[in-house]
């Protein structure tokens, strides 16, 4: 399979038959239905600054919208950039250009790449093709400009503090909580705190997140997490979303969900080891009480659930700690009873005297709970030896 694409644009000659803002060209087989969502999801309207002082000479000032989403009718994937054109073929200012991929098939065609990925990349035109067909464009694409060490590098200069808020708040939008709303005065800074959540919601979850890097309207927009500059927050901006207006520090005051802590200390460049770990277990029912919030899991002001327990922080909270002790953390008693009850074993009163696989011998003995400090493996001090065959960790030892 491949991305079908679309431009779309105030041009003479394309689709529509007439001049005016139209499809210029798409790939071939694009279904109505698809092409109306992508022309809605498109639209674009300036910064209030620059529709008073209008630059057409100088695109590269305004912001662009890069945006990611799932067609609500269809079911397909489209991820879009949109840049303002400067004057249109008669010479009227405000033309934009819309360049859309699509597929029904993201898993192929994206590949490895995250979406977020494809920010800057070099795929992305600005200009009207001469016909009014294109070719479909091969998967995976190459990517842009944002990569896990820039990530890192850019949080590294801006701090993690309002990570796991951000992480929490994209977590509850997904299962159908409110949107949110990111707010600063670069749409470029939007995109990498964009790019930080989705590596760190790894593949399980970042890949499902719907956002767009600026939005001039964004009651409007149909994604979990909407770009904004700071002049386009809506009044009601604080109880219609979960708000993150970086230009004033102001986050949402709700509990911080505890796996957008264990992500944001394992940090973007070991996530991906903590998400392959905790894939071998797969996602719990996203059932009973995160540890350290006092709540039901899934529950909140929540509109319904977009993803499912499989998809949700609730269902991934104790693999991802079983992974995170498994890789050398030490658990908490309240996350290895919370791990306990998830793998079906019962707690164990009492530290044991346990034997777990070490480098270089066949066994070690040890009389604190926890994890083995060489090899990382739980020790049954955690849990008596009845967990089900298929649920025990690796390196299991019974006492």
């Amino acid at each position: 399979m491949a991305f079908q694409q679309l431009y779309y644009t105030s041009c003479e000659h394309g689709l529509a038959g007439y001049s005016g803002y139209q499809f210029n060209a798409v790939t071939p087989g694009v279904s109505p239905v698809v092409m109306r969502e992508v022309e809605d999801r498109t639209v674009y309207e300036p910064p209030g600054w620059l529709l008073a002082t209008p630059r057409p000479d100088d695109p590269e000032s305004y912001p662009v919208a890069f945006c990611h989403g799932m067609s609500e009718a269809t079911g397909t994937v489209i991820t879009a950039q949109v840049v303002f054109a400067g004057t249109d073929y008669s010479g009227r200012p405000g033309n934009y250009f819309a360049h859309a991929l699509v597929t029904d098939t993201p898993e192929q065609d994206f590949g490895p790449l995250l979406p977020v990925e494809l920010w800057g990349a070099e795929l992305w035109q600005r200009q009207s093709a001469d016909g009014t067909e294109l070719p479909e464009l091969p998967g995976p694409p190459l990517p842009g400009r944002i990569d896990r060490a820039g990530t890192q590098a850019f949080l590294d200069a801006h701090g993690t503090g309002l990570l796991p808020q951000l992480l929490t708040a994209a977590g509850r939008a997904m299962d159908g909580d409110r949107p949110v709303l990111l707010a600063s005065h670069d749409v470029t800074e939007n995109a990498w705190w964009i790019a930080a959540v989705c590596y760190l919601l790894g593949d399980q979850l970042g890949r499902r997140l719907t956002f767009t890097t600026y939005s001039h309207r964004p009651a409007y927009s149909p994604y979990h997490l909407t770009g904004v500059l700071p002049e386009a927050l809506p009044p009601d901006a604080a109880s219609s979303f979960q708000l993150f207006d970086l230009t004033a520090g102001q986050v949402p005051a709700d509990r911080v969900h505890p796996l957008a802590v264990l992500l944001t200390s394992a940090g973007v460049m070991a996530a991906p080891g903590l998400w392959q770990q905790a894939a071998a277990f797969g996602p719990g029912p996203g059932t009973g009480t995160a540890p350290g919030t006092g709540t039901a899991p899934g529950t909140g002001t929540g509109r319904g659930t977009a993803t499912g327990p499989a998809g949700s922080l609730d269902a991934w909270l104790a693999p991802m700690t079983a992974a995170a002790g498994l890789l050398g953390r030490e658990l908490s008693p309240g996350e290895t009873d919370m791990v306990a009850g998830w793998l079906g074993c019962s707690p164990r009163p009492a530290p044991c005297r346990c034997r777990w696989p070490t480098r270089g011998s066949a066994s070690r003995s040890a009389s604190a709970p926890g994890i083995s400090p060489t090899s990382g493996s739980l020790t049954c001090s955690a849990w008596r030896g009845n967990c089900p065959p298929r649920t025990r960790p690796a390196g299991w030892k019974t006492c």
